[in-house]
């Protein structure tokens, strides 16, 4: 046409190689490109951009730089030099494998930690203390740098499979409870054993 249009009806192909080996058309609801021999390459400069809902990002990719995945317009995920960064949840129904046996949480300069190092496993806390917590949002186990603690009164160390000796504060006193066989208290070294009061 005048305007440099090739207009073709719904259905219709743009037909490209010796043996039509690429396509493109409308069918009349989708538009469609078919490519039929070897890959189908989209080839520029700068960036590439694929917009949904007319002007909604989806997917960004930069020449030597960041490829940019996006939700409903906000960006969820994103390459980088040293790796990949999420923003929100990442769900994953397999498993996470890092193929260095070291896995880590950062918050600005602070920094947890997971490593095996193929015979032990460590977690690693590198500033306060590390806590276990129940789902009611209750600390029930906490671990400093150089103490074990259960922090709340009435809270008890059980030991063996039935939880036969405790260790518990309720607040005013303390318990060593022993149900089951004897409670053997035994200093092997040779030296004196002191209980004070």
């Amino acid at each position: 046409s005048a305007a440099g249009h090739v207009p073709l009806l719904d259905g219709g192909f743009g037909r490209f190689g010796s043996g039509y080996d690429l396509e493109i058309k409308h069918d009349g609801t989708d538009s469609i490109i078919d490519n039929n021999t070897g890959a189908l390459h989209v080839k520029t400069n700068t960036a590439i951009s694929i917009l949904v809902n007319n002007s909604e990002d989806a997917i960004v990719a930069n020449a030597n730089g960041a490829v940019k995945l996006y939700y409903d317009n906000s960006k969820k995920f994103e390459t980088t030099s040293s790796g990949v960064s999420v923003t929100g949840k990442l769900v994953t129904t397999g498993d996470i494998d890092s193929g260095t046996g070291y896995y880590q949480i950062t918050s600005g300069t602070t920094r947890f930690s997971l490593t095996h190092d193929g015979a032990n496993c460590y977690l690693e806390n590198q500033i306060g203390a590390f806590y276990v917590k129940t789902p009611d949002n209750t600390n029930v186990l906490e671990v400093g740098n150089s103490y074990v603690s259960l922090p709340n009164d009435s809270d008890i160390l059980k030991l063996g499979a039935g939880g036969d000796l405790q260790l518990r504060h309720n607040g005013s006193n303390s318990y060593l409870e022993n149900t089951t066989g004897n409670l053997v208290i035994d200093n092997s070294s040779g030296v004196d054993m002191y209980i004070n009061s």
